[in-house]
């Protein structure tokens, strides 16, 4: 255990103050060794002499006279050690050190194996007040920082990583004013014993995420905010907070995997074909899959449930996270005014069949709360902004083939054209089509089969199996009238 002790007294040291330190240098002056030995000392010249001249035990002393040398890896010494049969006070051949019962404790494997002939006053300090920096290192614990909203799947996703053995630290994202479930989420990081951060993203949030999303209704296109919160906000700033608290990977709970293929990670559907969250995910960066982890993409929403009720997690009394989170209880109309009226026109006749209250109103494909009357069903079948005005028709004039999409983002090398399958909403299957490059940041879309209602401002995302190639914003429709 020479190795671990040596390694991790550096990060000891480094916490403590220095009045400990002053104690710790008068008890060494009396020849006593300090309770928890701090062996960051040999970095300081008077304090490593004083080791040698005052140690008592023989392992204490032959271990730090060795080390002065210079001449000796860790891993010799701790040979020499050994061979020399030397024992600390608390080491024998028949327990085990204080190190490894901490961590079966803990439920973890000692990373160096045991060896009770080379225990000696380093075992005060692996002990359960040990501070958290030192824990992780000593059993090589990779950091992971877990987004954490306070509902049910981030909060297992945290549990899952950290039976793993991983050393978790949850990070909260104050996006706006009055989140729910933030109490559950305080109660659920107590439960699991991980530290909680907090980032407050409102102003951020509100830039390139609540205002874009009005502002799209207002053009008579439907946004989806969680493409553009993933992109411009979640993921970026999760990679900030684990490179400011030197996490080597960072996770969420979405319903998603990474997987390596040919030492590159790939972005992959989740199991769970109702719960897959993959085509919101498109957009952000590929450089960031390679530290991005997703526990509960081999799990399905019923095993994540299961598993949040059997541990008792506070959480499985929160509420479940809606799609436009910001809303509340509130519609997204709510929040646009004034509005202009415009007229509502047949598409095939030319008619005037009514009065919208505004084109934010409506969205294409859409059926009801059209505030006209007909004799047949009639579908929004297009949204002219110039002209204020919408469009309807029979459903089947809303079923196309051809879309273009833009802000393009490629998780996958791909070479166009070629035929993939591709959603346009998330609650649909992929329907197989024909991508082509049109320049740098468009391609065009054709469906082998017209779908309904392509809806700009919504994404489309391109799929090879489970793999996702990447996706964008449908732009603009390819409509024969």
């Amino acid at each position: 255990m020479l190795s671990i002790a040596f390694g991790q007294s550096k990060y000891y040291i480094d916490n403590l103050s220095e009045n400990i330190k002053r104690g710790h240098r008068q008890k060494l002056k009396q020849g006593l060794w300090p309770q928890m030995a701090p062996l960051g000392y040999l970095n300081n010249k008077e304090t490593k002499q004083i080791y040698i001249d005052k140690g008592k035990a023989p392992l204490i002393k032959k271990t730090f006279e060795l080390y002065a040398t210079g001449k000796y890896t860790l891993k010799e010494i701790r040979e020499i050690i050994n061979d020399l049969g030397l024992r600390g006070r608390r080491g024998n051949n028949s327990q085990k050190c204080l190190n490894c019962k901490l961590a079966e404790r803990e439920g973890f494997e000692p990373s160096v194996g045991c060896n009770p002939t080379a225990v000696f006053e380093t075992a005060p300090i692996i002990r359960s007040g040990t501070s958290p920096k030192v824990y992780n290192k000593l059993y090589h614990m990779e950091k992971v920082v877990v987004a954490m909203s306070g509902g049910i799947d981030s909060s297992v996703a945290a549990y899952l990583l950290k039976e793993k053995g991983m050393a978790v630290e949850g990070v909260f994202f104050l996006m706006f004013d009055e989140p729910s479930n933030l109490e559950f989420l305080k109660k659920t990081a107590n439960y699991l014993q991980i530290k909680l951060h907090m980032e407050d993203v409102r102003e951020k949030f509100e830039k390139e995420v609540m205002q874009p999303f009005f502002e799209g209704y207002k053009k008579g296109i439907t946004p989806n905010p969680c493409v553009i919160c993933n992109k411009k906000i979640k993921f970026p700033m999760l990679k900030l907070v684990a490179e400011r608290l030197q996490a080597r990977y960072f996770a969420t709970g979405h319903y998603a995997r990474i997987e390596n293929h040919n030492n590159v990670p790939h972005l992959l559907k989740g199991i769970d074909k109702k719960k897959d969250q993959s085509y919101f995910l498109y957009s952000i960066d590929r450089t960031l899959l390679s530290q991005l982890i997703f526990p509960l993409g081999t799990y399905t929403k019923q095993q994540t449930r299961q598993i949040a009720e059997k541990i008792g997690i506070p959480s499985t009394q929160a509420e479940e996270s809606t799609e436009v989170c910001f809303l509340k209880n509130k519609r997204y109309y709510d929040f646009i005014k004034p509005f202009k009226e415009g007229p509502i026109i047949e598409m095939s006749t030319g008619k005037i069949l009514g009065k919208h209250r505004g084109i934010h109103l409506y969205t294409m494909g859409q059926r009801k709360r059209l505030g006209i009357s007909s004799p047949y069903p009639l579908y929004v079948v297009k949204i002219d902004p110039m002209e204020n005005a919408i469009y309807v028709d029979r459903k089947e004039k809303a079923f196309l083939r051809e879309f273009f999409v833009h802000e393009l983002n490629w998780l996958s090398p791909i070479k166009t054209p070629f035929n993939c399958h591709v959603k346009i909403r998330y609650a649909m299957e992929p329907e197989e089509a024909l991508v082509v490059l049109i320049d740098e940041d468009t391609v065009k879309v054709t469906f082998h089969e017209p779908q309904f209602a392509p809806t700009p401002g919504q994404s489309a995302v391109f799929y090879r199996g489970d793999f996702v190639l990447g996706g964008g914003v449908i732009k603009a429709l390819e409509q024969d009238f």
